[in-house]
Formats: C-alpha cells, sequence, structure tokens
C-alpha cells in the first residue's frame, strides 16, 4: 500500500484545503504551524516513511507536476539498480529554458545533482548518510545532500525518460540584441539563502573534483542571476543586500532561518 505524507509548512493553515486532503485515502498529513524549512519536512517525509516500513519515498515540491507515467518509470528503474549503491533517482525535469531530453540522450545517466523534487529518495542510504541539513532551511538543501550521498560512494541515476515539469522562480522574459533573457525573480529572502549556501557547500566540497563541473556551472548561473536582477528585476536594491547579507552571514558562520 502507497501512503503520500503531506507536510504544510504554512503559518495559517487553510481548513477548506486540509479538508480536502485529509479527506482523501491513504493520506498522512502533517501541520508544522510554521515555516520549519524545506529540510525539515523532507526530514519529516522521510522519518514517517521509514517508521512505516517503506524503503524508498518519491519527493514533490509544490511547484512540480508530474506526467502520468513518471512515477511508474522511476519505480521500474528500481528493478535494474543495487539498491544498496544508488541513493537517488531522478526524474528529467523541464522549465521555461529545458523543454526535452537531448536527441541520442541515455536512457539512465549517472549525475552528482539532483533536485528533491521528483526524485525517488533510498531509505537505506539515508538513514546511513544522515537527513538533509536543516540549518540550511531552504534552498541547496538538494545539492547538499547529493554531494554528501556522492562523496560517500554512492551513485545518483537521472531516468530521462521519466518526465517533470518544474517552475524555477517567477520567471519573465525579456529580448535583449536578439536574445531572449529569463530572470527567476525570486525574492529578497530567497536571494539571501542562495547567496549564503551556495557558498556553504563551494566551502565544504570544493576540494573534490567530482563536483567540479557542476560547481562551475552553479558559479556562472549565479553570475548570470545577479546580471539579471539588475537589468530586469524589481526589488533590486533589496536583492543586492540579501545578496551581501548572505555573503557575511556565510562568513559569519550563521546558518538557519533568515531574520
Amino acid at each position: 500500500m502507497k501512503i503520500v505524507y503531506v507536510i504544510d509548512n504554512s503559518e495559517n493553515i487553510n481548513v477548506e484545503l486540509v479538508g480536502r486532503i485529509k479527506a482523501l485515502d491513504r493520506i498522512k498529513y502533517f501541520w508544522n504551524r510554521q515555516n520549519m524549512g524545506i529540510a525539515s519536512a523532507l526530514n519529516k517525509a522521510c522519518q514517517n516513511a521509514i517508521d512505516d516500513g517503506y524503503d524508498w519515498i518519491l519527493t514533490m515540491d509544490q511547484d512540480s507536476k508530474v506526467k502520468t507515467d513518471t512515477v511508474e518509470k522511476l519505480i521500474a528503474c528500481i528493478k535494474n539498480i543495487d539498491s544498496k549503491k544508488v541513493s537517488i533517482i531522478s526524474a528529467f525535469y523541464t522549465t521555461y529554458f529545458l523543454k526535452k531530453p537531448e536527441e541520442g540522450a541515455l536512457k539512465y545517466e549517472d549525475i552528482v545533482f539532483a533536485i528533491t523534487s521528483g526524485s525517488l529518495i533510498n531509505l537505506y542510504i539515508y538513514k546511513k548518510i544522515g537527513p538533509f541539513m536543516e540549518e540550511l532551511f531552504i534552498d541547496e538543501v538538494d545539492r547538499e545532500y547529493c554531494y554528501r550521498s556522492v562523496e560517500k560512494g554512492f551513485k545518483i541515476i537521472k531516468v530521462n525518460y521519466a518526465i517533470i515539469e518544474h517552475s524555477l522562480g517567477d520567471y519573465s522574459k525579456h529580448k535583449l540584441f536578439g536574445k531572449i533573457f529569463i530572470p527567476t525573480n525570486h525574492n529578497y529572502i530567497r536571494r539571501y539563502y542562495i547567496t549564503r549556501n551556495r557558498l556553504y557547500v563551494w566551502r565544504k566540497y570544493r576540494r573534490n573534483k567530482k563536483f567540479n563541473s557542476d560547481m562551475k556551472i552553479t558559479l556562472k548561473y549565479s553570475i548570470k542571476e545577479f546580471i539579471l536582477i539588475i537589468l530586469y528585476e524589481t526589488d533590486k536594491l533589496k536583492k543586492t543586500c540579501s545578496i551581501i547579507k548572505g555573503v557575511l552571514d556565510f562568513l559569519r558562520g550563521k546558518s538557519g532561518k533568515y531574520y
């Protein structure tokens, strides 16, 4: 029997929505009464799945959509792997700039980073390497967990024919010199977490050559994001100040929730 765990990080409960959720079969609903962060929500779901005797859990964000057969394709992959060596089975996620796998893409692909949304988490390995890092609160929680699992000798597999649709921020399109630019328009608090936590993950794993390529991509993306904030996004000053605060708090060793 499959169970759906719903972890609600809302500070104010939506009574009507919660009532509809609880009316469904095989649902376990948890209201945290405050925003405890994505890592805490993931850990609560994983621990409940472990307590209920499950070996794997599919984690989903509220801004992702799966295609009809996505989950079946991910589960089918379990039969073709060594469950004691693979920590995550990830779907191929499409966004506004990435619509489908490249021509001739492998059926299965070894990677070092997968977003948690649309991923099967191996709970046997979760217990071995430890939970998602709650000190990060949100952003880079998935990357830190992935890097940690790879560093400890486990694999992450992406199933390129299992598709999910994932939203990255509140994107908008702009044209300049014949090129399309798409800022994510994350708010200033998210900019703080993104900055602080990317620096933390970089410092923690920078000496492992397995992550060099992914870290270079993240660095280029960070520079591009800042340029797009200056060119196109609102609250430029507020977001810039949050980025600076993120750098300073990283240097101070501050973690946890933004205040």
